[in-house]
Formats: C-alpha cells, sequence, structure tokens
C-alpha cells in the first residue's frame, strides 16, 4: 500500500535496498530502451515481502552524469511505456494479489500526474495530440475497476511484461 499509494515510497529501485530473492522471478516492461522498468519490480518485490522497513537516513547516494539519463535522452515513448508499467501491474496484481487491486485503482490521481509529464515531453518530441489523446484513452481504461483489461490493440501492447 506504500508503494502503490505513494504515501512515501516511490517506485525507484534506486531508493532502495531489496534482497535478491524477492526480484527473482520479477517482470518489467519489455523494450531495448524501457522506461519504468523499476516500478514493475518494486511492486513485484514488495509482493513478494512480509514486511518492510523505511529508514529516512540517507544510505547511499544516486550520481547521473550528464547525457547518461534514459530519462533525459528524447524519445516519443515515454507515454507508452508508462502505460505498459501500469498495464502490467495491475495484470499481475489481479492475478497474483487482487486484494491490493483496490489500492492501484486509488493512486489513479498520482498515476495520472506521471503521464502528464510524459505527454508533455512526447508532444516536444513530436508525437501528435491524437495519439496522446489516445494515451489518455488507454489510461481511463488501465484504471477503469469495472472494465476487464484488454491489452490488444494498445499502443503499448508489445511492451508489457513478460512474465505475466
Amino acid at each position: 500500500k506504500a508503494l502503490l499509494g505513494d504515501s512515501y515510497v516511490r517506485g525507484f529501485l534506486w531508493t532502495k535496498m531489496i534482497r535478491r530473492k524477492f526480484l527473482l522471478g520479477g517482470f518489467a516492461v519489455k523494450g531495448n530502451d524501457a522506461l519504468f522498468e523499476d516500478t514493475c519490480l518494486s511492486v513485484f518485490a514488495f509482493c513478494q515481502a512480509s514486511t518492510f522497513v523505511y529508514a529516512p537516513e540517507t544510505l547511499y547516494r544516486y550520481t547521473q552524469e550528464e547525457g547518461a539519463s534514459a530519462v533525459r535522452k528524447p524519445r516519443t515513448n515515454r507515454s507508452q511505456y508508462h502505460l505498459a508499467a501500469f498495464a502490467s501491474i495491475r495484470l499481475y496484481l489481479q492475478k497474483e494479489h487482487p486484494e491490493l487491486l483496490p489500492v492501484f485503482f486509488g493512486a489513479k490521481f498520482r498515476s495520472y500526474w506521471s503521464l502528464w509529464y510524459d505527454h508533455t515531453q512526447d508532444r516536444k518530441y513530436g508525437v501528435s495530440r491524437k495519439e496522446i489523446a489516445r494515451y489518455k484513452k488507454e489510461f481511463a481504461d488501465i484504471f477503469n475497476p469495472s472494465k476487464p483489461l484488454d491489452i490488444q490493440g494498445t499502443s503499448y501492447s508489445e511492451k508489457v511484461g513478460e512474465a505475466l
């Protein structure tokens, strides 16, 4: 709940120390230039563990070199990868942890704001308004608890995690 609800725990792997056994057999979005795979792996790891400990002190520092970040690279597929991560998480929870689906659906507002940033970046590098409208509809479908998720024919179907 802390991870999905985003109360103080975010999906980035670099903010966590996770036992290796909790990552084995996990799932992530597919693609050579994938984004948001850390969020998928975090959800998987948290679901495997019976407890986690929050330590507010800094245990290590994450350094980003100029030009080395996948986040800063000009790209037109950020929204698709984010949608693939959301869909992968929903499908995983439906299959393995349906009791957590209400928390997932409850994170719709926070998730939309993350996706909004991706839309702005995709538009900056040439994605059309029509495609952004498609992504918004796909997002609404992923976060609609009364509708079964069908990824066939979506802009992100080829990027959904393999382990599902």
